[in-house]
């Protein structure tokens, strides 16, 4: 009987040989995927305004309260409305100043928003803004993630800078943004006539040919 070299069999490989990734893939901790992964990390997210926005959905964000848990200020009123104490749920979007900015950048869009607190928000997000190809939903995601990112910048802004900025300008720049996302950024997904004549972006734009 002809003899034949023995071989190792990497059993965790459907090739049956070893590769780092199988054995990264076996080691690892696998835990369920969290269903706020398509609201924040879906195709074209914007890299800043998104890991703002899971920092937020997290809670981690340094807002005043969590800043007075840990010793470091005893002042806890919101800078932006001058009401009420800063929390994540009354920044995002229960303060009147923010409110009325997320009022305004969310009007421009056909997605309607339930008027509930931050972790509720959220959540509602997670199952009714999900679509891969759905414009739509697409604007919705990149709306939450600007109107998050610069209400905290705003924030930071005027705690350090002493910067003013109105609720009208702070929306106008906002909606401004996400209209350049539109006619720059990389969509998956079919830009309607709807939405072009909403965002103000002309066919014959050339800045609107990388958009499929």
């Amino acid at each position: 009987m002809e003899n034949i070299e023995d071989q190792p069999i990497w059993k965790h490989s459907s090739t049956g040989l070893f590769t780092i990734s199988s054995a990264w893939e076996h080691l690892r901790d696998c835990n369920p995927l969290d269903p706020l992964h398509q609201v924040i990390w879906y195709a074209g997210y914007i890299p800043r305004q998104s890991f703002t926005l899971w920092l937020t959905s997290q809670t981690r964000l340094p807002t005043l309260d969590r800043l007075r848990r840990m010793g470091i200020t005893e002042n806890m009123c919101c800078v932006l409305c001058n009401q009420e104490e800063e929390t994540h749920t009354h920044l995002f979007f229960q303060c009147s100043y923010s409110k009325a900015v997320w009022e305004s950048v969310s009007s421009k869009g056909t997605i309607r928003w339930p008027n509930e607190p931050w972790y509720q928000l959220m959540q509602w997000a997670s199952s009714h803004i999900t679509g891969k190809k759905n414009i739509h939903h697409h604007i919705a995601r990149t709306a939450l993630s600007t109107a998050v990112y610069y209400i905290w910048y705003k924030r930071n802004s005027r705690t350090f800078k002493g910067s003013h900025r109105t609720v009208h300008a702070l929306g106008a720049e906002i909606i401004g943004l996400i209209r350049s996302h539109l006619m720059h950024g990389t969509i998956k997904c079919l830009v309607t006539d709807t939405v072009r004549a909403t965002w103000n972006i002309q066919d014959d734009d050339p800045t609107v040919t990388g958009i499929y």
